[in-house]
């Protein structure tokens, strides 16, 4: 099945806010390829500005109903362009930080070049800036070999006080890597084996040809359970991973079982030419 992509309505001043490229709107209608929707923008800015716009609805819906709102965040060389954007953004001056739970997908033991430390960002972008209270900043601590149980832990205890079947995260955010990588795994499963099979929440993966588990990260079947799964592709880096997802759709590792799942694409990452 083809995706709806959703375009910009060049008649509604809303689409055209703080957008100097308003006028070189691509066609009206693309078909891609790509189970769910897809919300397709000109620029890597507004297409996250289309994703934190409904990111920002998911969170005040969840909070109405659950009382709180719990979202995982994902990727490595790029995350910081997403954490920025939520921190400048000034439409998320209402996003209810206070009763906000953010969680990560992975973390590398060893983290490194493209491979940030998640637990030092995560601190100083939303408990500094956006006055997330630490407690709501759930961080992955790799250094003990117990941590997937302790993270686990985490999940269950912030998520007890809701009834069960909603004991679930409201959202999953994950930025494609140009390796082929969102959210700590494989965006496409190339042994065709897209059936998770641990009832794990969070666990310990392996890389390469590696012996010892170094990537700790949750688990998909976990992440297909959530509200709301978004994969973000900017730029040209990702349209080689955008293509291959869509060739190979029925490979996808992240396929909600009962929520929606969203792209947020920009028209390079999408290989969609501009017109001149």
């Amino acid at each position: 099945m083809t995706a709806p992509v959703e375009r910009l309505d060049p008649s509604n001043p809303s689409e055209r806010k703080n957008d100097s490229t308003s006028d070189e709107l691509a066609p009206e209608r693309i078909e891609l390829p790509l189970p769910g929707e897809v919300v397709l923008r000109p620029t890597p800015a507004r297409a996250l500005d289309a994703l934190v716009g409904d990111l920002l609805a998911q969170a005040m819906s969840c909070v109405r109903t659950f009382g709180d709102f719990h979202v995982a965040l994902g990727g490595d060389t790029s995350i910081e362009t997403l954490f920025i954007r939520l921190m400048s953004d000034p439409d998320l001056r209402a996003f209810p930080w206070d009763r906000t739970h953010v969680w990560t997908t992975h973390q590398r033991s060893n983290p490194g070049e493209g491979h940030p430390n998640m637990c030092l960002l995560m601190e100083e972008f939303f408990v500094t800036h956006a006055d997330l209270p630490k407690s709501q900043a759930h961080t992955m601590t790799t250094v003990r070999p117990d941590a997937d149980e302790r993270y686990e832990r985490q999940l269950a205890q912030a998520m007890s006080g809701r009834s069960r079947g909603q004991d679930r995260l409201d959202a999953v955010v994950v930025l494609i890597e140009p390796d082929g990588g969102a959210g700590g795994v494989a965006l496409v499963d190339e042994q065709n084996q897209t059936q998770p099979t641990s009832d794990r929440l969070c666990l310990w993966r392996s890389e390469g040809n590696a012996q010892t588990p170094t990537l700790l990260t949750l688990s998909r079947r976990f992440l297909n359970a959530a509200r709301m799964v978004a994969i973000v592709g900017l730029g040209a880096d990702h349209q080689g991973v955008v293509a291959e997802a869509m060739t190979h759709r029925d490979r996808l590792t992240l396929a909600p079982v009962a929520g929606e799942l969203r792209w947020y694409l920009d028209h390079a990452a999408a290989g969609v030419a501009d017109e001149p």
